[in-house]
């Protein structure tokens, strides 16, 4: 992986805010994705053993941090669509600034996970 510059701030108060929001989706998204996988795992579980031995109740409390995580990934990203269309009708230019170092953000993210895999 390269290391690369880093976008901090544009100097426009509404970009500044969608950088911001857009950098808080990622643990967001990391955090659905991590319970996704364990409710699966979970559900998973679950179904082999028919509900006994704790299965069922292991199943409902990852069911209940997903529904949790997946809640809050809502937020996060209402949160960053709001801020990007306050930020492009404020600043275009330093609006795409902000976009395309989220979406550099993100494909390091995506780099970063598929070299784990």
């Amino acid at each position: 992986m390269m290391i690369r510059d880093r976008l901090v701030s544009t100097g426009n108060a509404e970009a500044d805010a969608y950088l911001r929001a857009g950098r808080n989706a990622l643990p967001a998204q990391c955090a659905e994705e991590s319970s996704r996988a364990g409710w699966l795992c979970a559900v998973e579980n679950d179904e082999k053993r028919r509900g006994f031995y704790g299965a069922a109740e292991r199943r409902q409390r990852a069911e209940k941090l997903y529904d949790t995580d997946r809640n809050a990934l809502t937020v996060a990203d209402r949160a960053e669509k709001r801020t990007r269309k306050a930020a492009e009708q404020a600043d275009p230019k330093a609006a795409a600034l902000v976009q395309g170092e989220l979406l550099a953000i993100w494909s390091d993210y995506h780099e970063l996970r598929e070299a784990r895999s």
